[in-house]
Order: C-alpha cells, then structure tokens, then sequence
C-alpha cells in the first residue's frame, strides 16, 4: 500500500468569453488515486467535479475528453471545457500550475500504481453496505 498523501492546490482559471476570473482548487488524494477534483468558485458558492486522473493527465499534451469534461493544451494554458446538461463553460487554468500538480500527482502515485493505493476491501464492503474486515 502506498502512504496517503495529497495534493491541494489553489489557481485562477479564467472564462476566456468573459475575461472573469474564479477561484480553484485542485485536489488529489491517493486514497482515491484515480480521480482529481476541481471546485470552482462562483457567484453562488463552490461546484465541484471529480475527473478521472487519466484524462487530466493526457489533457495536458494533447486534446482529450468526450462528453462532460475534455482537457486542450494552449500554449500557457489548458482549456477545460465543462458540460452539466443545461450549462457549458470553457476555463483556461494556468498549464505550468497543472504541470506541477501533475508532478506530484505522479510522484506520490506513479502512472499504472493507482491500483496498489487503493483499500480493496474498504471498497468492497462500502458497495456491499457493510464495513471492512
């Protein structure tokens, strides 16, 4: 098992449509190394999405994504263009920010470990409602 860690980090991503800026945290625990969250800020409180760490990791050399969530490098920037259904919006957050956060990322769980820092039976018991052995 690989020791519990985090990475936490605090940016600004920009709406490139309206120039505004928001808030973000980044974060990522290797209790759960197969997903980063990102919570935005916005006139009415935080939004939160869970995106698979794959994907934000690809998004930063080459586009990717379907759906929902899909990551595009720009140069200094990586567009994030998110989809809930009835809203759309693309952000632009800082590529050297989300390169550093990325390094540690992979040095806490590198690329094809996620598996080994997961608590099989922790996971197991909370789909079958009960506690772990």
């Amino acid at each position: 098992m690989l020791r519990t860690d985090s990475v936490w980090l605090r940016t600004t991503a920009t709406a490139p449509a309206t120039g505004r800026e928001f808030p973000v945290n980044i974060r990522y625990v290797t209790t759960h190394p197969f997903e980063v969250r990102f919570e935005f800020a916005n006139p009415t409180g935080w939004v939160s999405w869970t995106v698979d760490r794959a994907l934000v990791l690809d998004g930063l050399i080459a586009d990717t994504g379907e759906g929902d969530v899909r990551f595009a490098p720009a140069g200094d920037e990586v567009m994030v263009s998110l989809t809930n259904g009835r809203e759309h919006i693309v952000l632009a957050l800082p590529r050297a920010e989300l390169d550093r956060a990325a390094d540690e990322m992979l040095q806490l769980v590198p690329e094809g470990r996620e598996s080994d820092a997961v608590d099989w039976d922790a996971a197991l018991a909370s789909l079958a409602g009960g506690e772990p052995r």
